[in-house]
């Protein structure tokens, strides 16, 4: 599944070359002068090391497309299914940030006697089509992706296990009046993250970046009003290294 992203991400191309080799040996000649030919498949050069895994298909999944639209057009976004398809207890699995619906292979496995699980490859990731437009890439479209496939199912009630990303889209979802979301799991997610829990993810208020941009911005203000315009833009570079990416250069500079 790695090289197929790296090759679908940095265009990689399986070369072909033909080794043709000696005269074969004469008891396994049928043309006088005959070459044996060998087709050597060369290996891609993967920007990082990959280890060579075939990649196993499980026969109880069976992967399906369901199209969605976008402002831009039309994507299909693919989900995985196990379980009866005619059961009407539906539990929806969704991944994180830079997951893909395989991650609940065992999950899916484990309760297909129960449920119809579906879980899907959110658009962009997995074996789901990519959106024409980045700035696509949000919450809005990957609930509206969501109801769509509900709609596919042709059910009207689910339950949801959602993982991080996949959590708040179920948060978004489930807010919605007429929502179709039943019973709903949250993993690694909550619709209220504390500072506390920020801190022990290594996100602290000096990696926020509204805190760095509200403290850079209040002392590039403090620094226009005292030395001016001309003092405040050397002072916005020279503190840019130490605060990270926040604006406060291009604010100094044109409200200075």
């Amino acid at each position: 599944m790695l090289k197929r992203l790296l090759k679908r991400i940095f265009g990689i191309k399986t070369e072909t070359s033909v080794d043709v080799s000696a005269p074969a040996r004469e008891e396994f000649n049928t043309v006088p002068h005959a070459q044996s030919i060998q087709v050597v498949e060369q290996t891609p050069n993967y920007p990082i090391p990959v280890e060579d895994i075939q990649d196993v298909e499980d026969p109880e999944c069976r992967t399906q497309y369901v199209q969605c639209a976008n402002t831009s057009g039309l994507h299909n976004m693919a989900y995985h299914e196990w379980g009866d398809p005619n059961n009407q207890n539906v539990l929806i699995c969704v991944h994180g940030l830079t997951r893909r619906g395989s991650d609940f292979n065992v999950l899916a496995k484990a309760m297909s006697d129960r449920y119809r699980v579906i879980c899907p490859d959110v658009v962009g990731r997995g074996d789901s089509n990519w959106l024409p437009n980045p700035m696509l890439y949000g919450i809005p479209q990957y609930v509206a992706d969501m109801v769509t496939l509900i709609a596919r199912l042709g059910v009207e009630k689910v339950d949801w296990f959602g993982t991080s990303m996949g959590g708040l889209i179920g948060i978004f979802l489930a807010s919605q009046e007429h929502s179709p979301i039943r019973r709903m799991i949250l993993n690694d997610v909550g619709p209220k993250i504390e500072s506390a829990a920020l801190k022990r993810l290594g996100f602290g208020w000096s990696c926020c970046w509204r805190f760095r941009w509200r403290r850079c911005w209040g002392l590039c203000r403090s620094r226009c009003r005292r030395f001016g315009r001309s003092r405040c833009r050397r002072f916005a570079w020279g503190r840019r290294w130490r605060l990270g990416w926040c604006g406060c250069r291009c604010r100094c500079i044109s409200r200075g």
